[in-house]
């Protein structure tokens, strides 16, 4: 068409090109990327693809695909085998088959002997996994079978074999592990990881495309660059996407919370005062419904509304609006500076939120940082309020994984929140495989959490894939995971 504009019509042609490249710019079509590879866009940098360390979101999913592990959460979020053919859970023990059909990516067979080495990875005491797994007094192997021996029942053990990836014991150490999974680790480094179909060389290869920034992340995608994302996108940009009729938007309801988490080491947040005045501070509604284009939902406690252990009658412990700012004011809290941190990612819900704050009187601070050192500031306690995410909450363990007392860094209570009733309960929540004990005590927990204010709940995340019309056969799952990509293939 260009050809003929310029051959036949000379006077049109400045006109009609610019015109042709503004129509092009506005589609997805402008490059072409091949058809056997499907460029999935990251805002950041997976930190580690051994899954023994694996820890932030995008390492945990990708590894997820290289590897299998002992169970897997399935969309109905109950925990179900992948890397094992069935268990059988009495007393206190766990019988795990082994799946003979499973085999590493160099063709070798797994064995007990993988499963048992892979458990003993994850209880080591440096393990950042440690914790889910102490309940086990030991593990052995029988014929064709793992046994797992528990010190005491464990309700949350089932959940937390999702945590075990099977390593091939001959491989530690190792720089690059064996996987069994259903993709293979091709290439690794600061702004690509590449996967190829581990059964079938010839079909879709994975890569994923690491764009830090949301507005190129938005142009690439815009451009063709980029084939799909997943909850990568600021949600205006979806609409924008959505508009554009190139695109496909698949919004499911997710299991994402957000949250400012709180540095109990400074003496200010150790004032539950002061957290009710933070809290009642920030208007999460009206975020949710301008910022977030109403693509998420005000959150109440760690476990987003699907979650089956999710109370639904929370009420969290507010200060009265029209007494914040005497408040501060009157406790002197205006002359304290306190910093709120965020990964470049979530700057711009960091900068808004930060704002709110120093309306009401807070003496805040923002800082900002790529997602490698701000990750480490957060594991080493170097901040006071930071903006974080959990990711994909199944479990209802969680409430004791993040906030119990015995697990301050290394563990996962990087607040350092402290509460004997809530650790008690907690403890005992853990102790138990009663369904309905489980939901007692976890209902208790929800109702302590919305009283202390360990961390102040922002918002649950919707689910937000946004695919190019190439991409078919997508199909999401409530926890994000990379799971969805599968079934995917390219046009």
């Amino acid at each position: 068409m260009l050809y003929i504009v310029k051959r036949e019509i000379q006077i049109f042609s400045t006109a009609l090109i610019i015109a042709a490249q503004s129509i092009i710019a506005c589609t997805s079509n402008s490059k072409l990327t091949s058809s056997h590879e499907i460029i999935v866009g990251l805002g950041s940098r997976p930190l580690t693809l051994d899954p023994r360390l694996a820890t932030d979101a995008n390492s945990e999913r990708i590894t997820d695909l290289t590897f299998h592990s002992v169970a897997r959460i399935d969309h109905d979020l109950k925990t179900v085998p992948y890397g094992v053919k069935s268990w059988k859970v009495e007393n206190n023990k766990i019988d795990l088959t082994l799946d003979n059909s499973l085999h590493f990516h160099d063709g070798s067979p797994v064995t007990a002997e993988d499963i048992l080495f892979s458990f003993k990875e994850y209880m080591k005491p440096a393990s950042p996994f440690a914790a889910q797994f102490e309940t086990i007094a030991n593990v052995t192997t029988t014929n064709n079978h793992v046994i797992l021996k528990l010190k005491k029942p464990d309700g949350a053990l089932l959940t937390n074999l999702v945590y075990i990836k099977i390593l091939k014991k001959s491989d530690v150490p190792a720089e690059i592990l064996q996987g069994t999974g259903p993709y293979i680790l091709l290439s690794h480094d600061l702004n690509e990881t590449v996967l190829q179909k581990s059964k079938d060389p010839q079909q879709n290869k994975i890569k994923f495309r690491i764009v830090r920034d949301d507005n190129t992340r938005f142009l690439k995608m815009l451009h063709g660059d980029i084939d799909l994302v997943i909850n990568e996108l600021p949600e205006e940009k979806v609409l924008e996407l959505q508009q554009n009729g190139h695109f496909q938007v698949v919004v499911s309801p997710g299991l994402n919370f957000n949250y400012l988490l709180l540095n109990f080491q400074n003496p200010l947040i150790s004032n539950l005062e002061f957290r009710r005045a933070l809290l009642s501070s920030i208007s999460r509604d009206d975020i949710v419904t301008y910022k977030l284009e109403g693509l998420a939902q005000t959150a109440t406690s760690l476990l987003a509304p699907i979650n089956p252990f999710a109370k639904k009658d929370v009420k969290l412990n507010f200060s009265p609006a029209e007494k914040i700012k005497d408040l501060i004011t009157s406790h002197g809290w205006n002359h304290t500076q306190i910093s709120l941190k965020s990964s470049d990612q979530a700057s711009a819900n960091g900068e808004f939120i930060t704002g709110e704050l120093r309306q009401k009187g807070f003496n805040v601070i923002f800082q900002n940082y790529e997602w490698g050192t701000y990750y480490n500031d957060i594991k080493n306690g170097l901040f006071d309020l930071a903006l974080m995410r959990w990711v994909g909450i199944v479990d209802p363990d969680i409430y004791r994984e993040s906030l119990e007392s015995h697990e301050f860094p290394p563990g996962k209570n990087r607040g350092r929140y402290s509460n004997k009733i809530f650790d008690e309960i907690a403890t005992k929540a853990r102790y138990t495989m009663d369904p309905q004990t489980r939901h007692r005590l976890y209902d208790q927990l929800q109702d302590i959490f919305a009283e202390d204010l360990p961390v102040i709940p922002l918002w649950y995340n919707s689910n937000i894939s946004v695919l190019s019309k190439r991409i078919k056969n997508f199909d999401p799952w409530p926890a994000g995971s990379f799971y969805s990509l599968l079934s995917v293939t390219k046009e």
